[in-house]
C-alpha cells in the first residue's frame, strides 16, 4: 500500500544526531534506520491496529510501537506525561480536552466509528433475554463503549432490569477475555472484537446506531516538531481511502478525512435517563 505524503524524505530526517543521548520521550531516528512511533490505542482498536500497522511500517519505514489500554486511562497518563507519540482513542472528547487544555497541538481527527454488541458465547443473543445471567460491561467512566452500551439499555428501557447484574471491566478487551474465559455468561464488547474472532452472527447482538451517541473514534498528534510529522503521516495513513476500506471488514464503519470541528449534539436519546452504574 502507498503512503500518502510522508514529510520530507526519511533518509534526510536524523533527531537527534548520532552523537546526542536520545531524550527518554523523543523519537530516534538514523540514517538507514528505522524511526519508532509510540502510539496509544484504545483496547477496542487492537485487532484492526495490529493487522494495518506492518503495512505502515512496510511503506514508511516507521515501526509502531502501540499501548493499549481504555481510552481514559490513557488519557490521564498523557495528561500525567506519559512519552506517546499519537492518541488513537476510543471517543472524540478525550483527544478534544488534551486540545483544548492547550496539551498538545491538535486537530483531532475522526479515524473510525464503531458498533458496540452483546456477545453471549454458546447462546443465541438477546439483551431481552430473562437469563443473561452477569453481563460485563466496560467501564463507562473510562471506556466510550461502555457508555455506548448503557445508553443502548436505558433507550431500550432495560437499564433498570439489567442494572443490578452489570460487572464492570476495565475495558471492552477485558470484558472479552471474561468472556472467552467462561467467567461471564454475556457482555457488551466493540463489534470489531467478535468479527476479529469470527463469532457466529447468532451469538451476538448488535446495538442499532439510532440507540447511542456515535461512537466516534478520534486520533490527535501529541507532539510538535520531526516527531509529530511523523505521527501525522501515520494518521494520514488511517484516515485514507485504502485504510477506511478495510475498516469494513473489521466491524468499524468507515469514516470520511480528518476534522476538528466539533460533531453535532444528537441530544437526548429517546427513554436515556442518566444513572449510576452498578459495582462502580
Amino acid at each position: 500500500m502507498a503512503l500518502a505524503a510522508l514529510p520530507f524524505g526519511l533518509c534526510c530526517l536524523l533527531l537527534p544526531s548520532a552523537a546526542a543521548t536520545p531524550r527518554a520521550d523523543a523519537v530516534t531516528l538514523v540514517v538507514g534506520g528505522k524511526a519508532s512511533l509510540r502510539i496509544a490505542v484504545a483496547a477496542n482498536f487492537r485487532v484492526p491496529f495490529e493487522r494495518l500497522a506492518p503495512e505502515f511500517t512496510q511503506a514508511s519505514g516507521i515501526e509502531l510501537v502501540p499501548i493499549f489500554g481504555a481510552s481514559g486511562l490513557l488519557t490521564a497518563q498523557i495528561r500525567q506525561g506519559a512519552p506517546f507519540d499519537a492518541l488513537l482513542s476510543a471517543d472524540m472528547e478525550r483527544p478534544r480536552g488534551l486540545v483544548e487544555d492547550g496539551l498538545v497541538p491538535g486537530p483531532v481527527r475522526l479515524y473510525a466509528r464503531g458498533r458496540v454488541a452483546l456477545w453471549t458465547p454458546g447462546r443465541t443473543a438477546s439483551p431481552a433475554a430473562g437469563n443473561l445471567g452477569r453481563i460485563g460491561l466496560p467501564n463507562p467512566r473510562l471506556a466510550p463503549y461502555g457508555q455506548a452500551a448503557v445508553e443502548c439499555l436505558q433507550t431500550l428501557q432495560l437499564w433498570d432490569p439489567l442494572r443490578d447484574s452489570l460487572v464492570l471491566g476495565s475495558n471492552v478487551a477485558q470484558v472479552g477475555h471474561f468472556l472467552r474465559s467462561g467467567a461471564l455468561p454475556a457482555g457488551f464488547v466493540s463489534l470489531g472484537q467478535l468479527v476479529a474472532m469470527h463469532v457466529p452472527a447468532q451469538q451476538y447482538w448488535v446495538c442499532g446506531e439510532q440507540a447511542h451517541r456515535p461512537i466516534d473514534q478520534g486520533a490527535v498528534v501529541l507532539r510538535g516538531g520531526a516527531a509529530g510529522q511523523l505521527a501525522a503521516a501515520f494518521l494520514d495513513f488511517m484516515t485514507g481511502a485504502p485504510v477506511q476500506q478495510q475498516l469494513t471488514d473489521l466491524g468499524y464503519v468507515p469514516v470520511a478525512g480528518a476534522s476538528d470541528a466539533p460533531l453535532a449534539d444528537p441530544g437526548p436519546l429517546p427513554g436515556a435517563n442518566p444513572g449510576p452504574v452498578a459495582n462502580e
